[in-house]
This record gives C-alpha cells, structure tokens and sequence, in this order.
C-alpha cells in the first residue's frame, strides 16, 4: 500500500464564481512611442488587492479593414494590484510586434484575484496611431 500524502494546498476558493470584468478596459496604442497603453477601472477589488492582476495578451497587427481575430495571442505584461494604493490607469506596456502607422491591433485581458479565480476575457482593439 502507498502512503498517503498530506495535502500541501490551501482552501478553495468560497466564491463560486468568476471575478467581475472591467467594462471600462479599452487599448490605445502609438508608432511615436511604440508603446500600447491599457486603460482599467483601479477601483474595482483585483486592483486593490496586492494579489490581484490584470494579465495583457496581444494579437499581430492585422490591416486596418479586418473586422475579427482570435489568436494567436502573444503575453505582453500584466498590472499587479497593489494596497493600500491602487495601481493608475492606464498604464504603458511593450508590445510583442513592432507597431505600424493605420494597422489594427488586438488586446485581451484576463482578471485574476487573489483565490485564484480568473474572469472572463476583455477584448479590446484600436488603430495604431501616430
């Protein structure tokens, strides 16, 4: 007979459902700085939580007049929450492609608090400016 091992997880999550999304996520993005800024609600619990993140994937430019795309996505960063200071909106991040003046970019996000819960998808998309 095998030995039984003690459990080394801690409890479950209480909440039996999955975290809130933020209607206000929305992307912007700029060649100048080769930069997409993210912008998110730092009000809402994951935000002010030093365990709460907001995960960022991004999508390869597409042309302008592409209407749909799902995937693949590459990571590019995510925002920690922090307490008792929120982290600020928006916020800058490095994208995984070069960036090029009239393209359509892609953003997804995922919310992911302190149990472990992970919220449904945020999908947001811009046209690359100057």
């Amino acid at each position: 007979t095998k030995a039984r091992r003690s459990s080394t997880f801690g409890d479950g999550p209480t909440e039996l459902s999955l975290p809130e999304t933020d209607p206000t996520f929305a992307v912007s993005a700029s060649v100048a700085t080769q930069l997409i800024s993210v912008t998110f609600d730092n009000s809402q619990a994951w935000a002010n939580n030093a365990l709460g993140n907001l995960f960022v994937f991004m999508g390869q430019p597409q042309l302008a007049t592409r209407n749909f795309f799902n995937g693949p996505w590459k990571f590019v960063d995510y925002v920690a929450g922090s307490t008792p200071v929120p982290p600020t909106s928006p916020d800058t991040m490095t994208p995984p492609f070069t960036l090029v003046l009239g393209q359509k970019i892609w953003v997804y996000a995922r919310i992911s608090r302190e149990d472990g819960r992970l919220s449904n998808t945020m999908v947001a998309s811009c046209i690359v400016a100057a």
